[in-house]
């Protein structure tokens, strides 16, 4: 049986501050999102920037294995950056 999942991720969001403003109402639509699934922290995957992270966490594997180490990449065969 398969199920859906919608993963949404605020990039630089202080969980902390997500959970005081649920507790004092003033962000409905993530409140209601917070009450009908799933509200966790996560931990980074060093090196700990916004590609590494992601690609961690669409994958399931470490840096070590699926390689994403920042926000540019080079190689001998093909020397361009996204940086």
């Amino acid at each position: 049986m398969s199920r859906e999942l919608l993963l949404i991720g605020i990039d630089g969001a202080v969980p902390t501050l997500i959970e005081e403003f649920h507790r004092e109402g003033v962000i409905p639509n993530i409140s209601s999102l917070i009450e009908e699934g799933v509200f966790t922290e996560a931990y980074p995957s060093p090196p700990c920037d916004a590609p590494t992270n992601w690609t961690t966490i669409a994958t399931g594997a470490t840096t070590a294995v699926h390689g994403a180490t920042s926000f540019s990449s080079t190689s001998r065969e093909n020397p361009w950056t996204t940086g």
